[in-house]
């Protein structure tokens, strides 16, 4: 069975279009509630029952637990998304590799 690919375009639509959903304003909310802890230059930030994860001015994502300290970069490195599932080796060795090249520059 052929595995189908569903972009997050496709369901911010889909839940727009089918359930209603008014994604602006949702967006609105979440700025407004993470413009505090953006002006004071936080990483992490408790919004409501989620953490938000802040860099350059934006919410770039939100997870579910509290990222640890030593993530103030976005990338997920030591698990998959923000969830508790870790990351595959081959995903660690990649971030390192791109890692240890940043700082050879």
């Amino acid at each position: 069975m052929k595995k189908v690919v569903v972009t997050d375009h496709a369901v911010i639509r889909w839940l727009e279009r089918q359930y209603g959903m008014d994604i602006n304003a949702a967006r609105a909310e979440l700025a407004e509630l993470a413009r505090p802890y953006l002006e004071i230059g936080a990483k992490h930030a408790p919004i409501g029952n989620v953490w938000a994860v802040l860099e350059n001015g934006c919410v770039i994502t939100v997870t579910p637990n509290k990222p640890p300290p030593s993530m103030v970069h976005r990338h997920d490195f030591d698990t998959v998304n923000g969830t508790s599932v870790e990351a595959s080796e081959e995903a660690r060795r990649n971030w390192e590799f791109k890692n240890r090249r940043k700082k050879r520059r």
